[in-house]
């Protein structure tokens, strides 16, 4: 008497029953027959419309178990799947088709994080950009951002250019520490968040110093080629000052040309520099000039005076008349340094 009785499938199990991409799954199945016993059960199983067909191995003590395990499945929605049991006479049995979803749990990437300028001022935008990628697809990404540690914080939703995103942290005072971190969602609700990062806003002083109260000693009518002038300036800054100096020159000039001298420092704003002596009847142009720490520059306007000579004139072979002089005489000529006598 033939057999014509094929085999069954009484069920069957998957795990884990809601498999996500990069993780493998296991099939098992149970299946037997009433008159002989099971040569070979298959599992038929397709993701992309291609079949593959995989040979189940007998569970070890289980008696009807067939069992097969699947290596990871990367990039795939879901696969479709049925048995195939045949007996040692030949009959065979194709079960229906069944369909289990893969879900897609691989996180988003961020990547490069970058900020321009890495050293911001107060005066200072900060752009942040991020390399973001996913094994499907990004679905949104924002930069959170606290200038109070956190106590507050603002999110801004980063423009996409490419793989590359961007947002901009605005201008922050001076020593303020500005902390940020980027979060990014894929399409299948997949969530990342970087590490924390953080900068402090440094000081950025633009202001260049106040040069005024610019005076010399002695006046500039009064300089001889016997005199040393002394410049004495009021010089100060929203920062500090670095350095103060006199050029001058014989001829007129610019703030660059001339001789430099020195300023020193002699109380609160106070700088103070020397010009050496001159010539008689040369004109002495100068200008003061001062740099702070960040390197602003300031230069006065030009100041000048004339060298007069200080050398008294001298007199010789004095004559006087008339000779004898009376009361009623016109003097000619006479020198101040000597007394006249009348008769």
């Amino acid at each position: 008497m033939n057999d014509t009785v094929n085999p069954f499938v009484k069920y069957h199990s998957v795990t884990p029953q809601d498999p996500y991409w990069n993780s493998s799954i296991t099939f098992e199945a149970n299946a037997s027959d009433v008159n002989t016993a099971i040569n070979l059960v298959i599992l038929n199983y397709s993701t992309d419309g291609l079949p593959i067909q995989v040979v189940m191995n007998p569970k070890g003590g289980y008696g009807d178990l067939f069992t097969v395990t699947l290596p990871s499945f990367s990039e795939c929605p879901n696969i479709t799947y049925n048995f195939i049991a045949n007996d040692t006479n030949g009959n065979v049995n194709v079960t229906q088709l069944y369909m289990i979803n893969v879900t897609d749990n691989k996180l988003p990437s961020i990547d490069n994080i970058q900020r321009d300028p890495a050293a911001p001022s107060q005066t200072d935008d900060v752009n942040i950009t991020a390399d973001i990628t996913d094994n499907v697809n990004v679905s949104i990404v924002f930069l959170n951002w606290t200038n109070n540690n956190w106590a507050s914080y603002t999110e801004v939703q980063m423009t996409k250019g490419g793989n590359t995103y961007n947002a901009t942290i605005p201008q922050q005072a001076s020593f303020t520490t500005v902390k940020y971190w980027i979060w990014a969602n894929d399409t299948n609700a997949n969530s990342k968040k970087s590490a924390e990062f953080s900068y402090t806003v440094d000081f950025a002083d633009t202001q260049s110093p106040f040069i005024t109260d610019i005076s010399q000693a002695p006046i500039n009518t009064s300089v001889t080629n016997l005199d040393e002038v002394i410049v004495t300036a009021n010089i100060t800054d929203d920062g500090s000052i670095h350095m103060a100096w006199i050029n001058y020159s014989t001829t007129n000039f610019s703030s660059d040309s001339g001789t430099r001298v020195p300023m020193s420092l002699i109380s609160t704003d106070i700088w103070q520099g020397t010009i050496p002596q001159k010539a008689a009847g040369l004109i002495v142009y100068y200008i003061v000039s001062a740099n702070d720490s960040y390197g602003n520059r300031s230069d006065s306007g030009i100041y000048n005076y004339t060298v007069s000579d200080a050398k008294k004139p001298v007199f010789s072979n004095l004559t006087i008349s008339p000779d004898p002089i009376y009361q009623d005489s016109t003097i000619l000529e006479i020198c101040p340094d000597y007394r006249i006598f009348f008769s």
